[in-house]
């Protein structure tokens, strides 16, 4: 009788822990894990997870692009983003600062913040632009407030890019949607959230 009460306290604790852990999603060549209680808008250019207090009218926004082919050079991938997917959605008055970061799976990976005036709204705007294998995708985040800081860096540590043998070059796919031989960005990203 014994044995039966531990085998149930065990497998009661086993499905417990495996419901807490977020599940790895995938979308075009990143993945990525979906914050807890935001909500997901799929379009053909890209996948938006967002959360909004309706109450205060704070806000997270991420947008992942759908990777597209490019033989244009890191830096240039981020500024065409930065103009086309940041100051297209919000206005800045400052340039963003930017950090080029190595990643060892072939990837050339450039970051940028800066803040940004949406009618009454203050906040930060963060693009993240990854170019390699014939082809460039990128991360953007928009939030105007710290609420959401926690969710907002677990999602950007969770983002993973494949590597070579998982591409096809020339092509926005990968060779599937499992998370195996893929190269982890933890850890990269987060001094400059």
């Amino acid at each position: 009788m014994k044995h039966v009460k531990y085998f149930i306290l065990l497998s009661v604790l086993i499905v417990m822990s495996c419901t807490s852990f977020a599940q790895k999603q995938t979308f075009d060549v990143v993945s990525f894990t979906f914050p807890k209680g935001w909500q997901q808008q799929k379009s053909e250019a890209g996948i938006q997870l967002s959360i909004t207090d309706k109450k205060t009218g704070v806000y997270g926004i991420a947008v992942i692009t759908k990777a597209r082919a490019s033989s244009a050079s890191a830096n240039e991938n981020f500024n065409n983003d930065w103009d086309k997917l940041v100051k297209g959605a919000v206005s800045g008055d400052t340039a963003p600062s930017i950090s080029d970061m190595n990643i060892e799976t072939g990837w050339s990976c450039i970051t940028g913040q800066a803040n940004y005036v949406d009618g009454n709204n203050k906040g930060l705007a963060t693009l993240i632009t990854a170019t390699g294998y014939g082809q460039t995708v990128s991360v953007v985040i928009l939030t105007n407030t710290s609420k959401y800081q926690e969710e907002i860096l677990a999602f950007v540590n969770s983002l993973e890019l494949p590597k070579a043998n998982q591409i096809k070059i020339g092509n926005a796919a990968t060779g599937g949607t499992n998370d195996a031989g893929k190269s982890s960005v933890l850890g990269l990203w987060c001094d400059n959230l």
